[in-house]
């Protein structure tokens, strides 16, 4: 009888934490609009709403993705559980160290409101295609312009200020604009002011 009894002992106070509240725990993830992907640690794991099996003390953030919305990040902060104050006496709690259950995920619940992404205007789109076609290839583009060969660049600045411009792209103008500009961000940001829709 003190054998068992003795069993007992040793069973209930080697890793309670572990025996107790095991070394996993539920976490809940849901978000609105709903059928975000959930990363943890960088792994998909599914979409909301959600609930997982998370192995405790393993994970640090948890990310919520959507197309059209801001992602959002947040630590998967962990706690003491208090469970593993009862195998203090029996182990100094090194078995629900080892096994991570002296710890807990808090909150265990997650709900995030996503927000829209801002659409960039189509200014702001006009810009970004000049500035990265000019300071890629200014050099080139201001040879061809010199030479009066429309080469491979020149065609690509003419085709994007006529998709994005309502204002027909002149290569004497732009070729005017490249011999007064002292560098090729000055010559994307002239020809980005000359051809802006909004002027």
């Amino acid at each position: 009888m003190k054998k068992l009894s003795m069993l007992i002992i040793i069973l209930f106070f080697s890793g309670c934490a572990s025996i107790i509240n095991g070394t996993k725990q539920s976490v809940t993830f849901t978000s609105s609009p709903s059928r975000a992907q959930v990363l943890v640690d960088g792994r998909s794991i599914g979409v909301t709403p959600l609930t997982a099996s998370l192995k405790k003390n393993k994970y640090d953030s948890v990310m919520f993705k959507k197309e059209g919305y801001e992602a959002q990040a947040f630590p998967l902060d962990k706690s003491f559980d208090g469970i593993a104050l009862l195998n203090i006496f029996w182990d100094l709690s090194t078995t629900d160290a080892i096994t991570g259950a002296i710890y807990e995920y808090e909150p265990g619940q997650f709900h995030v409101i996503l927000e829209k992404e801002e659409q960039e205007t189509e200014g702001e789109v006009f810009e970004t295609v000049i500035k990265n076609l000019v300071l890629g290839f200014g050099e080139e583009i201001k040879s061809g312009l010199a030479m009066d060969v429309n080469g491979e660049a020149v065609s690509a600045l003419v085709q994007a200020i006529n998709l994005h411009s309502e204002k027909k792209a002149n290569v004497e103008v732009i070729k005017a604009i490249a011999a007064s500009s002292e560098n090729n961000l000055q010559f994307a940001n002239e020809i980005v002011d000359y051809y802006s829709t909004n002027k």
